[in-house]
């Protein structure tokens, strides 16, 4: 009985810090993931608040006439700085139209309506790894077409 208790050592100084550092890393390793994810989650929100204002102009144009819609029409709405209620006051989008007669079949017309935002973000030059300082602009577009109802022939 004495015998074990004198074999009973426990862990060593140099099995302890092995371990701490073997935690160490996973842990660094979930931080990174974590990162990564927070950025995801990021750019989903500016494109959530891009298609939600690319889907409202759409639906705005198929409320209007067919011979209202054309590019100097859509081009006299409010199109620059557009700040959704949720978003940061430094993040704006703007709004394109175009508007494409008798495309793609004759008697409708083709509207795209393209969203643009800067995200906030600095571009990475891939090769350094350093910040080049331009900015990154990105753009989501939108299409639907508009029939002329008159002309149709059923």
């Amino acid at each position: 009985m004495i015998k074990n208790l004198l074999n009973n050592r426990g862990m060593t100084l140099v099995e302890v810090l092995i371990s701490m550092l073997i935690m160490t890393i996973g842990l660094l390793g979930v931080m990174g993931m974590q990162i990564i994810g927070i950025r995801g989650n990021v750019n989903s929100r500016y494109i959530s608040e891009a298609v939600a204002i690319g889907e409202d102009s759409v639906e705005l144009v198929k409320g209007m006439d067919y011979d209202n819609i054309t590019y100097s029409n859509l081009n006299d709405l409010d199109n620059t700085d557009i700040v959704p209620d949720s978003t940061k006051p430094n993040i704006k989008y703007n709004r394109y139209w175009e508007v494409l007669d008798g495309s793609p079949i004759p008697g409708s017309r083709e509207i795209k309506v393209e969203i643009t935002w800067v995200d906030p973000r600095v571009e990475i030059d891939p090769f350094t790894g350093e910040p080049t300082g331009n900015p990154i602009i990105k753009s989501i577009t939108l299409k639907t077409l508009k029939w002329d109802l008159s002309a149709s022939p059923y």
